[in-house]
């Protein structure tokens, strides 16, 4: 969708009527955005009254409200599909193969392929590869093909009201670009929390769309490398993909 701006904020125009953006400021100066949606003959048929903080928050907004026509449909998907080819053309080819496959299977989940799977699941032994942990402190980091493995001990608190206090340890991964695939909770072991960093690294080698977290931190990475000047729109049109995937799953 290409929004255009005129002389009442910015609009999208579809066959059936189009989104409308507003801006507006209230008495302390803070600027409200505000979309509503028009049929062909210019009736406002819904409105947000107190506004987004931004403006690509309420095209979006307007975007999905356009999909109850036949053309604002079609329109959607074509917008958040292109979202997706853009995180594909600028994401790094020396990134694992899966992160790719993993957006080639949100873009045809888009357009409800019947089969939106594509590529074989990456048959990668996880369960017997071997960490090179560092130590500093109370982390331990090494190196995996999909960032970087962290497990932090968090040591027990000695206290006289408390008998028998463990150590606890948490995990992530973490991509070079900042990026975090992270443990849902602690675990008593270090050998736990390694074992779950395996299933992680086999989850992010699946590129089907099964689990919402490898489709979280692969969606965080191509956000990573979207071109500045097009990124706030493209990266409100992503958490909404990922809103509407994780309701499915």
């Amino acid at each position: 969708m290409n929004w255009q701006p005129t002389a009442e904020g910015h609009e999208f125009r579809i066959e059936d009527g189009r989104g409308v953006v507003l801006a507006r400021q209230d008495d302390t100066g803070m600027t409200a955005y505000i979309p509503h949606i028009e049929d062909s003959e210019g009736t406002t048929l819904d409105q947000f009254t107190d506004g987004f903080r931004t403006f690509e928050e309420a095209a979006v907004y307007a975007e999905v409200g356009l999909k109850r026509f036949p053309s604002g449909a079609a329109a959607l998907t074509k917008s958040l599909a292109a979202a997706v080819d853009l995180c594909l053309q600028t994401l790094p080819e020396t990134l694992q193969p899966a992160h790719r496959l993993r957006l080639e299977n949100l873009r045809n989940w888009l357009h409800n392929a019947a089969d939106a799977h594509v590529g074989p699941l990456l048959d990668e032994n996880w369960q017997a590869f071997a960490f090179d942990w560092s130590i500093d402190g109370y982390e331990f980091t090494a190196p995996t093909p999909y960032g970087r493995a962290v497990i932090i001990e968090h040591p027990a608190q000695r206290s006289q009201f408390k008998i028998g206090a463990a150590a606890r340890y948490e995990w992530r991964i973490t991509h070079e670009t900042g990026a975090m695939y992270e443990s849902p909770g602690t675990t008593l072991e270090f050998e736990e929390a390694e074992h779950e960093i395996r299933t992680m690294l086999a989850r992010l080698d699946d590129p089907a769309l099964t689990t919402p977290e490898p489709i979280v931190y692969t969606l965080a990475i191509s956000k990573r490398y979207l071109p500045e000047e097009e990124s706030a729109l493209v990266r409100v049109r992503l958490d909404h993909i990922l809103s509407r995937l994780q309701d499915e799953l």
